[in-house]
């Protein structure tokens, strides 16, 4: 059931992803690898899930490869949105980025209390 779940999401991200109408000119850094298209992105992001169902990855690299997918794209549209109100952009911005910060900590202390293994 949970897997169900997990993998309708996935299909709703994909979507999303590939609806994109733009894409960086010269790619989307994510530290230290480059995606030049949305596909690119999208085949690696489905890497990564193999791995992680796999069981090929520890939950901190799991937690910290996500987070750098995601703090890449909030960047990116960031630099290509414009508005007249830039104070509505930056709280925007960081609305976002607060609720990645409340999500991986929420993560965290669910293994915690799972496992008793502390990733803090």
């Amino acid at each position: 059931m949970l897997l169900l779940l997990v993998t309708s999401i996935w299909v709703q991200n994909d979507e999303a992803l590939q609806s994109l109408t733009r894409w960086p000119p010269s790619g989307l850094h994510v530290v230290t690898k480059t995606f030049q298209t949305a596909q690119q992105l999208s085949f690696h992001i489905n890497r990564l899930r193999g791995t992680v169902i796999g069981n090929g990855l520890t939950f901190s690299d799991e937690i910290t490869e996500y987070t750098d997918i995601t703090n890449a794209l909030m960047r990116w549209s960031l630099s290509v949105i414009v508005l007249s109100n830039t104070a509505s952009i930056v709280s925007n911005s960081a609305l976002l980025l607060a609720s990645d910060v409340i999500g991986i900590q929420r993560a965290l202390d669910c293994v915690l209390v799972e496992t008793g293994t502390n990733f803090h």
